[in-house]
Parts: structure tokens; sequence; C-alpha cells
């Protein structure tokens, strides 16, 4: 189990591990739960058709 504190971050690589999340009811008074979902990608050959020119973000 991994317990963040207030400002830390995790990454979890979705091909190599297995993740849950409790459930939860939430309060809508600013202390709730809060997932952000984050690509990345490790060689930007493999995408270079997919960027317009060549940029950094994906289309």
């Amino acid at each position: 189990m991994l317990i963040l504190q207030p400002g830390e971050l995790a990454f979890v690589d979705n091909r190599v591990a297995v993740h849950g999340r409790t459930s939860f009811r939430p309060r809508y008074d600013g202390r709730d739960r809060w997932l952000h979902r984050t690509f990345v990608h490790l060689d930007n050959r493999r995408t270079t058709g997919y960027r317009a020119n060549s940029g950094f973000m994906l289309a």
C-alpha cells in the first residue's frame, strides 16, 4: 500500500503493476481525492507521424 501526503506524486506503470483504490463518497469540501491521468512515452521517434510539425503534443 502506498499512502501519499499532500503534494506527493506516484507514477504507476499499468503494464507491470496491478493497482486499485478503495471506494469513497465525495464530500465536495476541497479535500476529496483527485486522480489525474497522464500519459508518458519514452521514445519520441515512434510517434513522429502522429505529432503536428514533429512537436511535443500528440494529435
